[in-house]
């Protein structure tokens, strides 16, 4: 990247010094961590901003190859083994926090990229304990996130009526709430359509 493309796409002008650069930084690092962090984790929606990261990275080294960026936030993964749908939904929904949260407080290209991805990577493993053969309607947004609690509501209803794995709610042998399929239906089709 040429030093005139890096000034236009951090939007600054020549002769900018350290504390410019840095302000352009952040300036151009925070539609990004906003969209990460208010979206559901969709590959497809997510890409283009990952890729733009790449090249803020890229034209910050290009003006200034001695930048020292702050990444702090060691970058790593969980795994949901359980088939207890509680256990791996308040997993889920801790590391999901915490990735959000560590994705809002960097102030480096890269070190969000990586945190992001493995945003990616937890949805799709979430997703893939409620992957059912119960086909999705096209009415169905895989973008739009259910309600944490109305969900923890509907699994502390399926636990009280006797269900507590995903095998159970996959058997459909005990009448699940609602909400409970619904997300089934929208983790199925995110799984294996995104």
């Amino acid at each position: 990247m040429t030093g005139k493309e890096a000034l236009a796409l951090l939007g600054l002008e020549e002769g900018s010094d350290a504390a410019d650069l840095a302000d352009a930084l952040d300036e151009q690092l925070f539609e990004p961590k906003r969209f990460f962090t208010s979206r559901a984790p969709v590959r497809k929606l997510f890409q283009s901003r990952l890729d733009k990261l790449q090249k803020i990275r890229l034209a910050v080294e290009a003006l200034d190859p001695a930048f020292v960026f702050t990444g702090k936030s060691p970058v790593t993964g969980i795994s949901l083994q359980s088939d207890n749908i509680l256990d791996v939904f308040r997993l889920y929904q801790q590391e999901n926090r915490r990735l959000k949260t560590a994705i809002t407080q960097s102030a480096d290209p890269m070190e969000i990229y990586a945190l992001t991805e493995a945003l990616l990577e937890l949805e799709k493993q979430y997703a893939s304990k409620w992957v059912c053969d119960t086909a999705a309607d096209e009415k169905t947004l895989v973008s739009k996130e259910s309600d944490p609690m109305e969900i923890l509501a509907a699994i502390k209803a399926f636990r009280d009526a006797g269900g507590n794995s995903f095998t159970d709610l996959k058997k459909s042998e005990i009448q699940a709430p609602e909400a409970l399929l619904n997300e089934m239906k929208r983790l199925s089709l995110l799984f294996l359509k995104y």
